[in-house]
């Protein structure tokens, strides 16, 4: 099942993989050190922590309208459950460096990382599941061009100065229902009589 902890654990595992990515490249250093603190979750406004190199921030979150009205799922032969909430999730990614040369080879980087590996298929170290089938095994993730109004509204909505940066969608993120299964008949066999009829 996928718990309604997965917006966290999503999160978590996309900053795992752009630490990784950011301090596994041979001939380049990128200052990065510590994930907890180089790396963080909120907002890159103006009062984001000195030591921060990066914000990988959830700024939006929205039904996957392809998903959005599942029909109840079979559980056994006997049982229905309601099918699982849909999510896609929007995040901005920005470099934080003094250094604007810097901050670009960081998003080339993160970028060049996500297009050769765009999935995340694990969640902690488990295997995704797919939500009694309503969903897929993996979050795929895909860069989002934004408009000029689009990226001025984000950024008006966080009170500060624009700063380069990308943003991704993450899709589908599901949450199982809490519900417990219903009993339900349903069919599971069929049979066609065929009438051949009787000759004149």
């Amino acid at each position: 099942m996928s718990h309604f902890s997965i917006l966290r654990d999503a999160t978590r595992e996309l900053r795992a993989f752009l630490y990784e990515a950011l301090t596994t490249v041979a001939d380049v250093d990128f200052g990065f050190a510590d994930m907890a603190t180089d790396i963080i979750l909120s907002a890159p406004d103006s009062d984001v922590p000195a030591t921060a190199r990066l914000s990988v921030y959830l700024y939006s979150i929205e039904p996957d309208s392809q998903l959005r009205n599942q029909r109840p799922l079979p559980i056994g032969t006997t049982g229905l459950v309601r099918a699982p909430l849909a999510l896609r999730h929007q995040y901005l990614i920005t470099p934080l460096q003094a250094d604007e040369e810097q901050n670009h080879l960081i998003l080339g980087r993160i970028m060049q990382a996500l297009h050769d590996r765009p999935t995340i298929e694990t969640l902690a170290g488990a295997p995704l599941d797919d939500s009694r089938g309503g969903g897929s095994r993996a979050l795929r993730l895909n860069l989002q061009p934004l408009r000029l109004e689009d990226i001025a509204r984000v950024w008006h909505a966080m009170g500060s100065d624009y700063r380069l940066s990308v943003a991704y969608e993450m899709r589908t993120v599901m949450i199982d229902s809490a519900l417990d299964p219903v009993s339900a008949d349903r069919v599971t066999e069929s049979h066609i009589l065929v009438d051949q009829g009787v000759g004149p």
